[in-house]
């Protein structure tokens, strides 16, 4: 199967920091280089948005939607 859109969520434990504790601040700094220095053209995306945001339930997280050429998933 063949997909033209990516979505999802990406929490402060989803980040793999080796043996450092992933922090709510890392989380900031991932987004602020995906914000400011990320080059989405170079890895095939066409469109997008993505929002740090804070849930209902009080944890820090990356929303995000990917608008792309087809691709495949990968397992």
């Amino acid at each position: 199967m063949q997909v033209k859109r990516s979505f999802g969520t990406v929490n402060v434990g989803n980040l793999n920091l080796g043996d450092v504790r992933p922090t709510e601040q890392h989380l900031r700094n991932y987004y602020s280089y995906l914000k400011n220095d990320f080059n989405f053209e170079v890895h095939g995306y066409l469109a997008g948005a993505f929002a740090l945001e804070r849930g209902e339930t009080g944890n820090l997280h990356i929303q995000f939607y990917m608008e792309h050429e087809k691709k495949r998933f990968r397992t």
